[in-house]
């Protein structure tokens, strides 16, 4: 069955138009999506007339990942999604009178810009006539902050059946198509370090240079590879098990995946496509799973714990009771490699059962509700005693399954709602599951990316004031009607994005840090001359910080982890084993610098008590 990629639907008053971006607007007639009414890091990504597109998420694992210079594929594994996903993939198409669009978006949130040179795109494309197209596109030439910017050098190549070494793209001169630096835009952010990139896929077969000849049915895959400090490199793939793009021969030449493994896409035509039987589908967000303590991840040792699952009904009809069972795990906070390791399902007590399912009808465009409890037994609780094997700080992992079409069908919950002054939380990172390490019998090297959101190391003026969403722009007069009854499209835009748009954008409005695990492999492949070491993504996992009263500006640490640079660190954990780390979050005092607040605080108590009892 192939992924279904769903023809744009828009949004109320702009019906049928796909998301749009400024260099586009002057080819599709539509109305850009104005980084002024944006909260999406980088600004302009979130484009409401996005909704019901497809979605793919990472981090995924591989058991084995292979070279394409030579080995087999690997097992593949899945996380399913989360809001600290590494990678997010998006696709739509759009339909113009016979012509037809394939609109793309690749948006990476865990990256280093300072090596954004080194990253790269691969996407491959099997065309209606003609061999595999594939493209490797760098994605800027600098790490500054841009929005829809021409991308970098782009390479245009064939790929012969099997796979392996790609040929010279001769057609159309040997030059590069048009329409790819036409169509094809970058977005950078500085500051979080994050980027994008989003194409425009003219889709036909009258000019190569201006078109590219897809079938209906046609395969698909890509790679984004990301540099990561010490000439490390994460490759983020669809499908999950192809192998990793690699150089080599004589004379050099990019080896890519056998196009007969890429993954199979379909332009659905909507309700009664036989390749597409699922007409909608049932989600479920971060926001959506949890407990009901506070803060939801916390598990009380001693009265019931309710977990929750809310998912989201987009089916199109209503869910009757019983359609949906979810299953709740847990794994200790942090980050975890393996997605059957070591999550461990949570006992039902109290007349609940673990899978659960929703005991009322859904309706359509709403949240219905799924619960189960656990009371801890004697046992269970002295696991959670200090010095016991797991905190009380866990991390959850829902899976639905039923009768219903899931995007995605598992949602980890890795993110934590938290205040701080100073916060403190130990932190599990796991490698079991992944087998012999590179030196078997060795520790496996770990490694920690730190990405951070709104938390500037000062602020100015004692306070850090929380960037308006894309409403409360309009309401203040950014995209205001005509004049003549009609309202500007701009605001209609920003009011589908109050309606549409992610709720995860909204929440790192606020100051967000996470932490992205990346596992050694083994495997070296070559890149522009280099070797890299592969290194396999865990699951993130991090904080929404919130603070009351004065702001000088934040600190955050790692103990436990060798600092390599401002953002990058290293550990070794046993092998099959686990390591525990500390992260700690500092919201500082206006004056006083980061890790010595504390000291401070105590020496001025002192002086304080010194006062009291001497005199002035």
């Amino acid at each position: 069955m192939p992924w279904c990629i769903p023809e744009a639907v828009g949004v109320p008053g702009l019906f049928g138009q796909p998301p749009t971006w400024q260099p586009i607007a002057a080819l599709n007639g539509h109305t850009a999506w104005s980084t002024t009414n944006s909260v999406s890091t980088p600004l302009g990504l979130d484009d409401p007339r996005w909704q019901g597109h497809l979605s793919i998420g990472f981090p995924s694992v591989t058991a084995a990942p292979t070279s394409c210079c030579g080995g087999s594929a690997a097992t593949s594994q899945t996380f399913g999604a989360a809001t600290n996903d590494d990678v997010v993939f998006r696709a739509l198409y759009d339909s113009v009178g016979a012509g037809r669009f394939l609109y793309l978006s690749w948006w990476v949130k865990a990256a280093d810009v300072n090596s954004l040179l080194d990253d790269a795109i691969h996407v491959g494309f099997t065309r209606a006539s003609g061999d595999p197209f594939v493209l490797r596109i760098i994605p800027s030439t600098s790490p500054a902050t841009v929005s829809a910017a021409p991308v970098g050098p782009v390479t245009v190549s064939t790929v012969p059946a099997g796979g392996g070494p790609v040929g010279t793209w001769t057609e159309n001169g040997g030059a590069t198509p048009s329409w790819i630096a036409a169509n094809t835009h970058v977005w950078v952010d500085s500051v979080s370090h994050r980027w994008a990139v989003q194409m425009r896929v003219p889709i036909g077969d009258s000019n190569v240079d201006t078109q590219l000849n897809l079938a209906d049915t046609f395969k698909m895959w890509f790679e984004v590879s990301i540099e990561l400090p010490g000439n490390l490199m994460a490759p983020y793939s669809w499908p999950r098990d192809v192998c990793v793009v690699d150089f080599c021969g004589l004379p050099s030449r990019m080896n890519v995946p056998d196009p007969a493994d890429w993954g199979d896409f379909h332009l659905s035509t909507g309700p009664g496509d036989p390749a597409c039987t699922a007409t909608g589908f049932v989600r479920l967000t971060v926001a959506d799973v949890g407990t009901q303590n506070a803060p939801t991840s916390k598990i009380n040792l001693v009265s019931d714990n309710t977990f929750e699952a809310k998912p989201e009904n987009l089916t199109g009809a209503t869910v009757n009771p019983g359609e949906i069972h979810a299953e709740f795990r847990l794994a200790n906070w942090g980050s975890v490699a393996d997605p059957n390791a070591p999550w461990s399902p949570i006992p039902a007590t109290g007349g609940s059962t673990n899978p659960a399912s929703n005991t009322g009808s859904i309706a359509n465009a709403t949240k219905g509700l799924i619960t189960m409890k656990w009371q801890l037994s004697n046992a269970e609780r002295d696991q959670f005693a200090p010095g016991g094997p797991k905190s009380r700080h866990q991390c959850i992992l829902v899976t639905l399954s039923g009768a219903h079409a899931f995007n995605p069908a598992s949602v980890w919950r890795n993110m934590d709602f938290v205040s701080a002054s100073t916060m403190l939380r130990a932190a599990t990172i796991s490698n079991v599951g992944l087998g012999p390490s590179p030196v078997p019998g060795n520790p496996r090297p770990a490694y920690i990316l730190v990405e951070k959101l709104n938390m500037p190391p000062t602020v100015s003026g004692g306070s850090q004031d929380r960037p308006p969403d894309a409403t409360e722009r309009a309401a203040d007069g950014h995209g205001t009607g005509h004049g003549n009854g009609e309202q500007d499209p701009t605001e209609l835009l920003a009011e589908a994005a109050k309606q549409l748009g992610d709720p995860n954008d909204r929440l790192e409005q606020q100051p967000t840090i996470r932490y992205h695990a990346y596992h050694d492999t083994g495997l070296d492949v070559n890149r522009d001359g280099r070797t890299r070491r592969v290194v396999r993504p865990g699951t993130a996992f991090g904080f929404f910080v919130d603070h009351e009263g004065d702001l000088g500006g934040w600190h955050d640490e790692i103990r436990g982890a060798t600092q390599l640079t401002e953002r990058f660190f290293s550990l070794e954990v046993p092998e099959e084993g686990t390591a525990q780390i500390t992260t700690v979050v500092e919201a500082l005092e206006p004056g006083r610098p980061g890790c010595l607040g504390a000291i401070w605080r105590f020496i001025e108590s002192i002086l304080k008590r010194i006062t009291g009892l001497f005199g002035p």
